[in-house]
């Protein structure tokens, strides 16, 4: 019902003097699937409809807002497609982010994969960011005088995808976040679901989030974790 309302009277909008639209908007606010209703309504609908059916609804980053809060991260999905062609670049990312982030807290493994792929297509054609390498130091001048002086090594540019290192980041934080709070297997399941290279991670972070400090707390998370039984006390025979 809605998508026909709205088919019929967005071409037309200016003259209808008591449009059916609204009515029908807040008729569908009654139920629990409004938001769905929106989402899957813009989905189907023209791009050159969507000003009217915003307007009676309202704005879809508001919409996006509120599925956030109530934890229905698929139908903001929805919405953030919406977003992608009324907003700028950069508000999609922003929100491609927050929605990343909530879905990775949920475990929803497809919506992460589909935000990572997302937030790639987003920057595909911006400008990459640079990362230094060490090169070999430059040597000295002869004319300078200073034998003695300290030649540090040269970085140069190494131009690589800015959305690669900034999604690298995402989920590097998460990954420590699960190491850090002894959750082995969530870290196991995030690094299956999103081809995370967990061994090279590991290998980064044996000095910090890998980095074991306090034994017994460790021994004790991990068998709780994995549900190992302790060990207990044995008498040799």
């Amino acid at each position: 019902m809605l998508h026909e309302v709205l088919e019929e009277e967005a071409p037309v909008q200016l003259s209808i003097p008591d449009a059916l639209l609204p009515r029908v908007v807040e008729f569908i606010k009654q139920f629990a699937e409004f938001l769905d209703t929106i989402g899957s309504c813009a989905r189907k609908t023209e791009v050159a409809l969507w000003q009217y059916l915003f307007a009676a609804v309202g704005s879809p980053r508001d919409l996006f807002e509120t599925c956030i809060q109530k934890g229905r991260l698929k139908t903001a999905a929805t919405y953030l497609i919406v977003i992608q062609n009324l907003e700028t670049a950069v508000v999609s990312k922003q929100l491609a982010t927050r929605l990343l982030e909530s879905a990775l807290e949920q475990s929803s493994w497809q919506l992460c994969n589909d935000l990572v792929r997302f937030l790639k297509a987003i920057g595909s054609g911006d400008s990459p960011v640079a990362t230094p390498l060490i090169q070999p130091s430059p040597k000295p001048s002869p004319s300078s005088g200073d034998d003695h002086k300290v030649h540090r090594p040269q970085f140069v540019l190494d131009l690589t995808s800015k959305e690669e290192y900034f999604i690298d980041l995402i989920l590097s934080r998460h990954a420590r976040k699960l190491l850090l709070a002894c959750k082995l297997r969530d870290l196991g399941r995030f690094a299956a679901h999103l081809n995370f290279n967990l061994a090279a991670w590991l290998s980064r972070e044996r000095y910090r989030a890998a980095c074991v400090d306090e034994y017994v707390s460790t021994f004790c998370d991990l068998h709780t974790e994995l549900h190992w039984p302790f060990p207990g006390n044995t008498k040799l025979l």
